[in-house]
């Protein structure tokens, strides 16, 4: 087969190509635009297929039982994992072992018996444990980070930092 043949064979399979692509673009279009009630008793046969092509996938992945998810969980919600690292080769070991968050000792610094408005001394050790137990076993990441940045109030700072060349002309 010469090279002329060829060229035309090409631009008569591209042809054919450009054909089927606006033939599928058309069939989607036509999907898209015609709304298929699921709960329709009078569906057709034609409409079930339809509805069938429209379908992407019928099983979501269980991601719950991954052993990376449920490190991730378990970090969050305050329970011991495993860690991971990678080894030189690039494989993934399990081999850091993290304990579970516990409740540390009250405080009892001087400032904090010095200050009035830091009330340390006012919280009992039940009121330390429900918060504590509260935060990390009945809260969400993002509640998590709400709650924290509910407590702190954002002030301005009296006096702000001004980088002045030095005079010595250095």
């Amino acid at each position: 087969m010469n090279a002329a043949a060829r060229r035309q064979d090409q631009s008569v399979s591209k042809d054919a190509d450009r054909e089927y692509e606006m033939e599928k673009e058309n069939e989607l279009d036509e999907l898209d635009s015609d709304f298929i009630d699921t709960e329709d008793e009078n569906c057709t046969d034609g409409q079930e297929l339809e509805r069938q092509k429209k379908s992407k996938r019928k099983r979501k992945p269980e991601n719950i039982h991954w052993a990376r998810e449920k490190t991730k969980r378990n970090g969050m919600e305050g329970k011991d994992y495993l860690g991971y690292s990678r080894s030189k080769t690039g494989q993934i070991l399990y081999n850091s072992e993290t304990q579970c968050r516990s409740l540390g000792p009250a405080c009892s610094s001087m400032k904090c018996l010095k200050y009035k408005k830091r009330h340390c001394n006012i919280i009992t050790h039940e009121e330390r444990l429900s918060i504590f137990k509260k935060f990390w076993t009945d809260m969400s990441w993002e509640q998590k980070q709400i709650d924290i940045c509910s407590k702190f109030d954002g002030k301005e700072r009296n006096q702000k930092e001004i980088c002045e060349v030095s005079q010595s002309g250095n």
